[in-house]
């Protein structure tokens, strides 16, 4: 029998994100959650969407591979799992725009 544990890791940084800065002003939902209405003002009406790119993305990806591996009457029979996580600014966000 052979087993095998290993960590795969990958960090981002400086990533390009990408914004309108005269997107319409959300409103809250009576369950919390933020809703734009279709055909809702825009902060300078004289533009349509102003898109602004930045930097200041991030994002970080962690995986744990587990696999074992065992010979049953001259045939292999492979098992593997894989356990990861990914975050990223946008999801780093959306979370903290929900508390």
């Amino acid at each position: 029998m052979v087993v095998g544990v290993g960590y795969v890791g990958m960090r981002g940084t400086h990533l390009i994100r990408t914004g309108d800065v005269n997107a319409p002003t959300p409103e809250t939902l009576p369950d919390g959650r933020l809703f734009t209405p279709k055909g809702s003002p825009r902060p300078n009406p004289n533009f349509s969407a102003i898109e602004l790119k930045t930097s200041d993305g991030d994002s970080w990806y962690n995986a744990l591979q587990a696999h074992v591996e065992k010979t049953l009457g001259g045939l292999l029979s492979l098992n593997c799992l894989t356990l990861l996580a990914v975050i990223s600014t946008m999801a780093r966000l959306l979370q903290e725009a929900r508390s």
